[in-house]
This record gives C-alpha cells, structure tokens and sequence, in this order.
C-alpha cells in the first residue's frame, strides 16, 4: 500500500507534527507501507492521509480528494468532514473535558475561563466545544496581546484551561511580570517535557501525538481495504494527571465569538522562543541537562569539563547545538533565553 501524506505547510515544523509524523513513519516502516509526500491529492493515488492543524486548510484538501473519489483519511479534522466520506482520527477530547471539569469541581474550583485559543486550530476549537458556558480568550496571533485581554479580568477566576504548554507557560510568565496571583489552578493539553522543569506545577491533559500518527496508518490500512463509502472516526484518549472527582459549577457566561481573521501562530516570537527550548529539553540527555544548569550557575569551562566529564571541544559541541536549536548568538544569549524562563529549574529529567 502506498499513502501520500499531504502536511500543512505552516504546522509541519511544530514539536506536535513532528510526534504525529514520528508515528505515522514508524507505523508505515513496521508494515512495509511506502509513504509519498505532496501538496495535493493525484488521481493515481491509493489513500491519501492528511494532517494539518486549520479546520479551512484540512477541509480544502479534503475536498480536493473527496472530488477525485480517493479513500481519504485526516487527522485533526472536525465534524463537517463527515460529509465527504472522510475517516478520521483525532484526540478524544470529550472525554478529557468532562476529566478537567472532575478535577476540577473536585478541589472547588468553579471560576474557569479557557485561555489561548488559536480560531485557525482544528484541535483548540474541538476542546473548546467541550467547555460551554466557560469565558473564551482566544490568541489571534501574539500571546502578549492574549494576555493583555485576559489581564483585566483575571482575578476573576481561580482556574484556566489552556490550550496548550506554549499558552500555558507564556500565561505563568506574564502572571509573574506583572506580580499578578499564580495560584490559579491551570490545566494544559500536551504535557511537553518542559512542564518537568517549572518550578509551578501545572495539571496536564496528555495528548499522545505519536499513537495519533500510528493509528492514522493502521486506519488507512483499514480504510483501503474496505468499501470506499465506508468512513470510521477514532478517538485516541486523553489522560489527566492528578485526576479528581465531581463536576464543574459556575456561573454560566455567553462564549465569544471567534475571531475571524489569518493567523499564523509560529511566527509569534514568544511561541517559537518556547518550542524551541522544548525541542532542546526533548533532545538533551542527563550530561546536556548538568551543562545547562552549569551554564545558568555561571560555571567555568574547566569546572563543567570536570563535572560533566567531556573534553572541552566536546562540551563546546554540545553548546553549539543548544545555541542553533534555540537560534542563540551565543552562550551569553543562550543562557539568558533561558533565565526569561525564570519560572524553569533545570534539573534532571524526571522521565526516562
């Protein structure tokens, strides 16, 4: 079986794609499935897979294939891509609303506003749904100014949804700067392999990328060896760390409407900044995680050599590569990208 994998362009560089892509790539590999990567459907195509994070870019090509009468799977889709004979895969984010609406209600608190949601993801709107009656601040580009529209009201609740680490993280930040109350009980999906080195605790809705993409290809398996009107939507649960019981009360307000313009939430300096000291968190190992936390201790070379128990060229490699991960000028600009974190302790990581 052959898939062409159809990505979008602007999600493509995200830690989250490239989970998903992990997955679907070493699904296709263990089945001896050949992966073909394109813009758009061809009609000599056996199935096409598309993974993208707009609810308008997945349903354009959605649509392209669906007019060339090709078996068709997506995932992150929504609901209207049922009516183009469109399987899905998705998180099941119903179920880890009514978890965070447990939790929730479990510790009183009932004053929950969900926070930074980008109107141009499939996934944000989807959890959103979830969640009526609940205050809506949407982050239509910079989360500076989605902050800027929380911050006036933000004594007014006791706990925040976010809709990611990113939002969460930057949300704690700007809380910090502003001497604002950070005893809010926050949630965030994701669970990115930063949160293990906030010194603030944050409850998270894990979100399995990877088994996304693994279950793509196994659905497309399904898919093409079936009837071409069939359609099937799978569900990959969530999981909430630190689970409770009961259910979410509160005042009931009126959702926003959402806003109705392009965004393109990687070109926003603070998410990038973000994701890529996740990205060089995912990739260190014990001995990056004792460099960096020498680098932030003021450590000279000749005591990190000794304590980490590298050559100096080979510690200055491994600087290097944190410094062109997080696009640093040097070692002086890594380590205060870093410190502007001041919420993060390094430390070593806590998962295997």
């Amino acid at each position: 079986m052959v898939i062409t994998l159809i990505r979008d362009n602007s999600f493509v560089n995200s830690i989250w794609y490239t989970q998903i892509e992990d997955g679907i790539r070493r699904e296709a590999s263990k089945k001896r499935y050949k992966l073909v990567f394109r813009q758009d459907p061809e009609p000599t195509d056996e199935i096409v897979l598309i993974v993208g994070a707009s609810p308008s870019w997945i349903t354009k090509k959605v649509k392209k294939s669906s007019e060339l009468h090709l078996r068709t799977v997506a995932v992150n889709g929504d609901d209207s891509l049922t009516n183009r004979r469109c399987s899905q895969v998705f998180p099941d984010y119903q179920m880890a609303a009514r978890e965070c609406i447990t939790y929730l209600q479990s510790i009183n608190r009932t004053k929950t506003a969900l926070y930074g949601i980008n109107p141009e993801s499939s996934s944000d709107l989807k959890k959103a749904k979830f969640f009526e009656g609940c205050p809506l601040f949407y982050n239509t580009g910079s989360l500076l100014e989605c902050y800027r529209s929380f911050s006036a009201r933000s004594d007014e609740f006791d706990s925040l949804i976010c809709m990611n680490d990113v939002v969460a993280v930057s949300l704690l930040k700007h809380l910090e700067e502003e001497g604002k109350n950070t005893d809010k009980t926050l949630i965030s999906y994701g669970n990115s392999l930063f949160l293990d080195f906030l010194q603030r605790k944050i409850v998270s809705v894990t979100v399995d990328n990877d088994e996304l993409g693994v279950q793509a290809v196994r659905l497309c398996s399904f898919v093409y060896k079936n009837d071409a009107n069939v359609t099937v939507k799978l569900e990959i649960p969530c999981r909430l760390i630190l689970p409770g019981k009961g259910e979410l009360s509160g005042e009931v307000t009126e959702n926003q409407a959402i806003p109705n313009t392009e965004i393109d939430y990687y070109k926003d300096p603070e998410v990038g900044e973000l994701l890529a000291i996740e990205e060089v968190l995912q990739k260190a190992d014990i001995t990056d995680m004792k460099i960096l936390r020498g680098l932030l201790e003021r450590k000279r070379y000749p005591d990190l050599t000794e304590e980490v128990n590298l050559s100096e060229t080979a510690l200055k490699y491994r600087i290097n590569r944190m410094k062109q991960m997080t696009n640093s000028q040097n070692k002086s600009d890594l380590i205060e990208k870093i410190k502007k974190l001041s919420l993060i302790h390094i430390s070593e990581p806590t998962r295997p």
